[in-house]
């Protein structure tokens, strides 16, 4: 079993959506402590069997119904196992990305190229930190 914690303004939703995964044997609401321990953060402690899921199918799930770009959805994705974390920036930055194609011209044909004159990529305004505990409840 691995864990992935997540974070959002209503965590009784984050718990029973990622209940619906398959491959998720828990979810529990409690509290983490950020490395360092300085903050203590409101999450769901998501167990998983990552024969069957991966976290990356987690992160799909958990991003289905909390936008990741809006500034008022307290969106956070926290770990305790390094192993993580390379997954976790790289899907980050997936979602930084999403709807952004990269151009590729060839004379004066530009492809791939939504309307987007400024070419703006939306930031995500998401919270991501290793943690040191957690504690149900």
């Amino acid at each position: 079993m691995k864990a992935i914690y997540l974070a959002s303004s209503d965590l009784n939703d984050v718990k029973e959506n990622m209940l619906k995964v398959a491959g998720v044997r828990e979810a529990a609401i409690g509290k983490g402590t950020v490395r360092g321990g300085d903050r203590i953060v409101p999450c769901v402690e998501v167990r998983y069997n990552p024969k069957i899921v991966d976290i990356v199918e987690i992160l799909y799930g958990f991003f289905n119904f909390v936008n990741p770009y809006d500034i008022n959805s307290d969106a956070g994705v926290f770990y305790i196992s390094g192993e993580d974390e390379p997954q976790l920036e790289y899907f980050l930055r997936f979602l930084q990305m999403r709807g952004h194609e990269p151009s590729a011209t060839c004379g004066n044909l530009i492809v791939n190229d939504s309307y987007n004159p400024n070419k703006e990529i939306r930031p995500i305004i998401v919270k991501c930190a290793r943690l040191e505990s957690f504690a149900e409840g």
